[in-house]
């Protein structure tokens, strides 16, 4: 009797737990879409129907001037979901793919004003970073996601740091 109802136990939380991994799953995959996607968009869209339903009587499906401009709002945040979807599944994606990873040359530098900032030169290491040179220093910078983000500096020899 207490072997089957450890053997009970033991599966039901088994199956509770594959249960709940499952749920847990859909419902990260249904967010992530929603937002992706823009749906929540047209979702706050209804549920401010369904408030002005209850709350004024509206009828967002006749044909009177308040129901063709719930209508027409519908119709506006469909759209912000398709721009909203284009955004995130198209630009943002391939948005690295036309970013300009050449050396910045900065041309004739003897025009300048002693008193304007040096230019540095731009490339990038073999090991990924992002290299900034000035006359007495290495700026790096790592490639993140959000674009550069500062890492150190790196002073050349004979070069001490200015103050």
């Amino acid at each position: 009797m207490k072997a089957s109802g450890f053997l009970l136990g033991s599966t039901a939380t088994a199956v509770l737990g594959v249960v709940w991994k499952a749920v847990k799953f859909l419902a990260e995959w249904v967010g992530k879409a929603i937002y992706y996607f823009g749906l929540y968009y047209p979702m706050l869209y209804v549920i401010y129907g369904v408030v002005l339903y209850f709350t004024f009587g509206l009828n967002p499906f006749d044909l009177t001037t308040d129901g063709r401009l719930y209508i027409f709002g519908f119709t506006l945040s469909m759209i912000a979901c398709v721009v909203q979807a284009v955004k995130n599944l198209i630009i943002k994606p391939y948005r690295k793919y036309f970013k300009k990873t050449d050396v910045i040359e900065y041309g004739d530098t003897s025009k300048l004003s002693k008193h304007a900032p040096e230019a540095p030169k731009i490339y990038k290491s073999k090991n990924g970073m992002t290299v900034y040179e000035y006359e007495n220093r290495y700026d790096l910078y790592v490639d993140d996601k959000d674009g550069l983000r500062y890492h150190s500096t790196e002073y050349k020899p004979g070069y001490k740091r200015r103050r």
